[in-house]
């Protein structure tokens, strides 16, 4: 089996290219001429294609005629400044529409895309399932940006792509750098005095890593699939993980902030590069809590 993966050097492109080496595919890692490889490098079975979403013609030049499966992992991820969010419509809902392309042109066999839990509406609160209704804000620009991505793909589905889409929700494990790591960080450093109300679901990379492989071999064309975990509050995991470090960690949660001044003050400009939310208004105290732990 051979699969063609975008993002390769990134936290989920790790894990999955490890997996997918385990299994036994061989693999063509996709990746920009400045990524660095010296992870990937140590991973057995890996091809290389040198390229970026956002040029189409990179893309029909690395990707082989008939491979197995894409692996569409590549994005901007998080929330960004104002000055940087251009770059986010251009490399996930532009690129994804370039690969997919790319497949057509290429004879791909499928193509398996990686999405967020939070392009489905979370603003009315409660459990979200895969019959949630979509996320259709423009309020965040990475949120709005994978909704379009989603719809690019939706689109080929009915030209004929036989497609998969993968929705995780907050994620641990290694090779994080600009997500959980963060909250890590912050409990080291002992700059996290308070947790944010709410919570999320929680799940380890490797599964989520595994969930990939399982959705092209069991995966129904057309059909999402939500990647979650435990369910767990923000304070109950920042304790976690001050146990683990043998810190001290928060003891007490940040009141609710969603419709208050701080809101106001914080959303305008996040400084977070992470994509862990879950329901209700719980997003906005996530954005402050991302901010207090930098």
């Amino acid at each position: 089996m051979k699969a063609f993966v975008t993002g390769p050097t990134g936290f989920l492109g790790i894990n999955l290219l490890q997996h997918l080496a385990k299994e036994g595919w061989d693999i063509i890692a996709f990746h920009r001429p400045t990524s660095d490889l010296s992870e990937v490098k140590k991973i057995a079975r890996v091809g290389y294609a040198i390229g970026d979403v956002r040029d189409l013609d990179s893309l029909l030049r690395g990707l082989p005629v008939g491979v197995d499966a894409i692996f569409h992992t590549a994005g901007s991820v998080g929330f960004l400044l104002p000055e940087e969010e251009k770059s986010q419509y251009e490399i996930n809902e532009h690129g994804t529409r370039n690969l997919v392309t790319a497949a057509f042109a290429r004879s791909a066999r499928r193509f398996i895309y990686t999405s967020t839990v939070l392009t489905y509406d979370f603003s009315c609160g409660g459990r979200i399932t895969e019959q949630s209704p979509p996320n259709m804000s423009e309020v965040y620009p990475y949120i709005h940006s994978k909704y379009l991505a989603e719809r690019e793909v939706e689109a080929a589905l009915a030209r004929g792509l036989d497609a998969v889409f993968l929705h995780p929700s907050a994620i641990f494990g290694a090779y994080d750098k600009a997500t959980w790591s963060q909250a890590f960080e912050a409990v080291q450093r002992g700059r996290l005095p308070a947790a944010p109300p709410g919570g999320a679901s929680f799940c380890h990379m490797r599964r989520v890593a595994e969930a990939h492989v399982s959705a092209f071999y069991k995966g129904r064309t057309g059909e999402h699939y939500l990647l979650g975990g435990v369910d767990a509050s923000f304070l109950e995991v920042t304790q976690a993980i001050a146990k683990i470090l043998r810190r001290r960690g928060p003891r007490v949660v940040l009141p609710g902030c969603s419709n208050g001044p701080h809101a106001a003050r914080y959303v305008p400009r996040p400084a977070s590069r992470s994509s862990l939310f879950v329901t209700g208004d719980d997003h906005v105290n996530w954005l402050f809590f991302t901010v207090v732990c930098r």
